[in-house]
């Protein structure tokens, strides 16, 4: 779900603009068709155009106006940042709510919400990770299923571990260049936290470079 103002109708496509100002342009087809002028809340598809000289910002609904009004809107809470949850929010047309601290989405895209909120939202179990090999991530943090674990800011300070994450054994660092610098979590690093548990579907695995194992039962205490 994204704001647009709709500025005019011409013959193919509506002028528009974005939330923050950028010229965009709406496909007119069957489901926009009945579009008005003015502040737009939409689920869009992005058909936008790359080219050398930049892009060519192209929006197509996904459906028709009166479906968007009738779906209403539905809402998504979850505990802790994840990186994987926001992508995939915004895929589904998702826009985050400061004031609220929620995610706001059309109800055409119910089922998936529902999933999402059934995957991020389960109960608590607490996790160990140790580290396979030496774990790098270029100008990011190192992350598990989506959570992050460790940050470093440039080459040269090291990298701090993330507040709600334990550090059992070995180290997380900084590496690589000044330009292209890296969070780095070394490798036989021991690291404890707690994630949801439909997340995590047997008692133990590898993910991403890491075995982890499940310590306890969901603890509904923790959220």
């Amino acid at each position: 779900m994204q704001t647009f103002n709709i500025i005019k109708r011409n013959r193919k496509y509506f002028a528009a603009q974005t939330k923050s100002g950028h010229k965009c342009r709406i496909l007119i087809d069957s489901n926009s068709e009945k579009l008005e002028l003015g502040t737009q809340e939409l689920v869009v598809s992005d058909i936008s155009i790359k080219s050398k000289f930049g892009v060519d910002l192209i929006f197509k609904l996904q459906c028709s106006v009166d479906e968007q009004k009738e779906a209403g809107i539905r809402t998504l809470t979850h505990y802790k940042y994840n990186s994987e949850l926001v992508a995939r929010c915004k895929e589904l047309g998702g826009k985050w709510d400061a004031f609220s601290k929620c995610w706001l989405f059309s109800g055409l895209v119910e089922e998936e919400v529902d999933e999402l909120d059934y995957l991020y939202n389960s109960e608590l179990v607490g996790v160990e990770l140790t580290a396979t090999r030496e774990i790098g991530c270029l100008k990011s943090p190192v992350s598990f299923l989506g959570y992050p674990l460790a940050a470093a800011k440039s080459r040269d300070y090291g990298a701090t571990i993330e507040s709600d994450v334990a550090l059992i054994k070995g180290r997380a660092t900084s590496g690589g260049s000044y330009k292209n610098w890296e969070t780095v979590i070394e490798s036989g690093t021991v690291l404890r936290l707690h994630i949801p548990s439909k997340l995590v579907e047997n008692e133990a695995g590898t993910i991403g470079g890491f075995n982890y194992k499940v310590l306890n039962a969901p603890n509904k205490n923790v959220r």
